[in-house]
């Protein structure tokens, strides 16, 4: 008896087993399916392949024409950004920057508050 898939050219042999459980039959195709399945899948990643490859090829070639104009807008907004740290500068009071900085007592606090934390925690995982 022959059984053949629509989708194939390939003849597909009928074979009747019994199964474990009882007495039901159930078709089995020889070895050629799982050779079609094979290409289909060296296919598709064949595919996938050369499309990731032409993918990164236009993104290399886009960087590379795209380089000089690039370099000119980094330029500009280096020089922008500049003059806004320097607005920003001339704009605060001389002593900003003192008052900014923490002074040595308030260092050693935020050590003895943190070595206190760190001691407490510790603590809590110990017991």
């Amino acid at each position: 008896m022959q059984f053949s898939w629509p989708s194939t050219r390939f003849a597909c042999r009928l074979q009747l087993h019994r199964s474990v459980v009882g007495r039901t039959s159930f078709p089995v195709c020889g070895g050629h399916m799982v050779f079609e399945g094979l290409k289909l899948m060296v296919l598709g990643m064949a595919v996938v392949a050369i499309f990731l490859t032409v993918m990164i090829l236009a993104i290399s070639l886009s960087a590379h024409l795209l380089r000089a104009s690039t370099a000119r807008e980094l330029e500009q907004q280096g020089s922008s950004a500049q003059a806004g740290e320097k607005r920003q500068t001339a704009a605060r009071s001389p002593h900003a920057a003192t008052r900014d900085a923490p002074d040595a007592e308030e260092r050693r606090r935020l050590v003895a508050v943190l070595a206190a934390a760190v001691a407490a925690h510790r603590a809590r995982q110990a017991s």
